[in-house]
């Protein structure tokens, strides 16, 4: 899945079936990004007539899609009929599995959370999956207000995958190999089952949930760090997979040949240095705990950063430093207009930024390093979470697929 929305320079020629589609995908998405927004204004950024702003705004009230909210501001005339997106037309069920605990989430359609779950993951497969499927279940008829309907679930999991089976090929954060998860959740549940692996998820998530619903660079780096480190790379307004959908894993990039040993096998990798685990274990080192007691949330420790521990704020700095090092590997490699940095870090960007920035200037490249943008993650949820609920509600906003046999195809300039 492309993680962008659609533009109008995207088509080719349309026949009249394909661009009334593609006009009310245009315009949807438009109110999705602007809202609340007048029918002018729509008329204005999309450049359609206003009569045909009119008969799709009419036929999206219709399917219950949208909605009239309050009155906007004259100019000089009545007062304009606002247009928003419904969002509890409908529901979707995001799922993100993560190597402690795994969240199962119901939101309406504009990524409301409704009710969240939470469970213990389990190192086996083959007793966590009938658990969380359990789970699932019990959200499905719980956690969703009635006459909503669930249009789908979205799975985010980490490591090696294939998207299309909801296959993990290997997670060295959850220690799986070849396990379907696909395959089983698909034997229990009747709905559609969406899958992505959480780096990616948190890019999606960005996307139609953060900033970037204003603000969608063409070259983009979204770095995900939680208990490992990865990347989702967009290029050209598209996220590139690789030859074998393995890109992105720079944090098994060793920044140390002479560090630690990484899960993966690999020695001094940045996740080693940079994630929210190797964060942790600096801190319990430089205070002297270890065993049973070697355990604290990320967010307890950045709490005590704030309460003026010194060892809790040495060792986010520390990491700090860490990221500015990585991150200036990939605005030398790939020059990217904007770099986000997501997940519970960003809430200690305060206490970070200063050596990310000074670490940055010193490795990375003037030219590059001056043309982009670096900024922590607007969404205040688990990012990977919200990015398997966009996963359902995103394809409400896709483009339609071409016609039937014989219409004119639908083709993308890309």
């Amino acid at each position: 899945m492309d993680l962008r929305r659609p533009s109008l320079s995207d088509f080719g020629v349309l026949d009249n079936e394909a661009l009334r589609s593609v006009n009310q995908t245009i315009v949807l998405n438009v109110i999705r990004e602007k809202q609340p927004i007048s029918r002018a204004d729509l008329a204005r950024i999309t450049r359609l007539k206003e009569s045909t702003i009119s008969s799709i705004a009419k036929r999206l009230m219709g399917e219950g899609l949208i909605y009239e909210a309050n009155l906007g501001d004259s100019s000089g005339g009545r007062r304009p009929r606002m247009l928003r997106i419904n969002g509890d037309r409908s529901a979707a069920l995001g799922v993100h599995i993560a190597p402690q605990q795994s969240l199962i989430a119901a939101s309406n359609f504009s990524g409301k959370i409704l009710r969240q779950r939470t469970i213990k993951t389990d190192s086996d497969p083959e007793r966590f999956l009938p658990r969380l499927a359990e789970e699932i279940e019990r959200s499905l008829h719980s956690d969703l207000p009635a006459g909503l309907k669930c249009e789908g679930i979205g799975v985010s999991m980490p490591g090696l995958m294939d998207r299309s089976q909801g296959k993990i090929i290997y997670s060295a954060n959850l220690d799986w190999r070849e396990v379907e998860v696909g395959a089983y959740l698909r034997h229990r549940f009747g709905h559609d089952i969406m899958f992505e692996d959480n780096v990616r998820c948190a890019g999606l998530a960005e996307i139609w949930f953060g900033s970037l619903t204003r603000l969608a660079p063409s070259h983009m780096i979204n770095l995900l760090i939680d208990e490992g480190l990865g990347t989702a790379i967009i290029i050209g307004g598209h996220l590139y997979r690789g030859a074998t959908l393995g890109a992105g894993q720079f944090g098994h990039v060793s920044i140390d040949p002479s560090g630690p040993r990484c899960r993966c096998g690999n020695l001094g990798c940045w996740e080693s240095f940079a994630s929210n685990t190797a964060t942790i274990n600096r801190y319990l080192q430089a205070r002297g705990v270890s065993g049973a007691a070697a355990s604290i949330p990320f967010s307890k420790l950045v709490a005590l950063a704030r309460e003026s521990d010194r060892d809790a704020l040495l060792a986010l700095q520390k990491t700090g430093e860490y990221l500015g090092i990585g991150i200036a590997l990939l605005v030398n490699g790939l020059n990217p207009e904007m770099v986000i940095v997501s997940g519970e870090i960003s809430r200690a960007w305060d206490l970070i930024e200063a050596e990310i920035w000074r670490n940055l200037r010193i490795r990375a490249l003037a030219g590059n390093l001056n043309s982009m943008k670096l900024q922590p993650s607007s969404i205040e949820e688990n990012p990977s979470l919200m990015g398997a609920i966009s996963l359902v509600i995103c394809r409400r906003f896709a483009l339609p697929p071409p016609g039937r046999e014989g219409r004119r195809a639908l083709t993308a300039t890309r």
